[in-house]
């Protein structure tokens, strides 16, 4: 566990307990939660999964941007999202 990370985390250990085969946690990041609680639940078929951060509608609006020759950068601003996030939205 990172250096400095709380060692004790019951919510989360709770949380880890109750997820069956199917269920999807959402975090934060996908390096996180890290601990050994975390991997024995995907073992159990739990997956992690990040929050989206583009609507369905965003991302139709940003292809049709595109598609009319604005730049990528451009419409990652304009959607307030890094490049990488919208590469990987419209590639989905």
């Amino acid at each position: 566990m990172h250096p400095g990370a709380a060692t004790k985390r019951p919510a989360l250990l709770c949380c880890l307990k109750k997820l069956e085969h199917g269920d999807t946690l959402i975090v934060w990041k996908h390096d996180r939660p890290g601990l050994q609680p975390a991997k024995a639940a995907q073992r159990r078929g739990v997956k992690f999964g990040r929050k989206v951060k583009l609507t369905y509608e965003q991302i139709e609006h940003a292809s049709k941007l595109i598609d009319k020759g604005e730049a990528r950068q451009y419409v990652a601003d304009l959607l307030s999202v890094g490049r990488s996030t919208l590469y990987r939205a419209l590639a989905g």
